[in-house]
């Protein structure tokens, strides 16, 4: 009996995602949904993007050892602050969006409220 209640769940999630989808009027939206995914994205590509760079630094190491050091420790130290401001960024634009989407359905909600 649970499967049931999911599969149907899941078919009407599906069916909401592509109505909001093309929703012309965007009365819907598909943003609160997926800002979970597009976050969770977000952070597997900064986290790649850092670990390419920490092998690009440790590829330092063959130019010697004097050098690779200083790269790999301008790497932590620089790297690591643009990989976690660059995280902070897109957090905080998804917050941003999330925020603005919960506004309009809270003021669309208070005028058909008002118009009762």
């Amino acid at each position: 009996m649970t499967s049931n209640f999911n599969a149907a769940q899941s078919k009407q999630t599906a069916d909401g995602f592509f109505s909001a989808l093309f929703d012309f009027s965007f009365s819907q939206y598909i943003t609160l949904k997926f800002a979970r995914v597009i976050y969770l994205i977000s952070a597997v590509l900064i986290g790649l993007f850092w670990v390419f760079g920490l092998l690009m630094t440790l590829a330092a190491f063959a130019n010697g050892f004097g050098s690779g050091l200083l790269a790999l420790i301008g790497f932590l130290i620089v790297g690591t602050a643009a990989a976690l401001f660059w995280l902070i960024g897109a957090r905080v634009t998804l917050e941003f969006m999330v925020s603005a989407i919960k506004t309009a359905q809270n003021t669309s909600e208070i005028a058909d409220a008002q118009r009762r």
